[in-house]
């Protein structure tokens, strides 16, 4: 009975459209940031770049593989661990790595074997959290 009301009173303040319109907010928008990286070719297991998201969104890494097993990777910097990875088992062929990143966390970005290396950030379009 209780599961009841509280399903109805739930009903009453949050439709099913308001909720898809809230989900919608966590997408990332379509427009995006270039990451300065400081270099887009590896050839051995080496930081790339270091980037501070400026408001909640997705980084995303992507690069070619120039040897069997290349990787791209994504490390927190507040506690050292790779967050997100990609491993490609094959010469050539193109992959990425997403990350979702609260605003003013720092991450670390890193390659091996890769080449044509990119990273973006991509803002949500709910804008995240706000300081003011």
């Amino acid at each position: 009975m209780l599961k009841n009301i509280l399903s109805l009173l739930l009903s009453k303040f949050y439709s099913k459209q308001e909720s898809e319109l809230v989900g919608h907010q966590a997408m990332p928008s379509s427009t995006w940031t270039a990451i300065s990286l400081s270099q887009t070719t590896s050839d051995s297991w080496t930081p790339i770049g270091s980037y501070t998201a400026p408001n909640d969104g997705y980084i995303q890494l992507q690069g070619e593989a120039t040897a069997d097993a290349s990787q791209l990777a994504i490390r927190t910097e507040n506690n050292g661990e790779v967050r997100g990875s990609f491993i490609c088992r094959t010469v050539y062929q193109v992959s990425g790595v997403n990350l979702v990143v609260a605003k003013g966390q720092t991450c670390l970005l890193l390659s091996s074997h890769s080449k044509n290396i990119k990273a973006r950030f991509y803002q949500i379009i709910g804008g995240g959290v706000s300081n003011s």
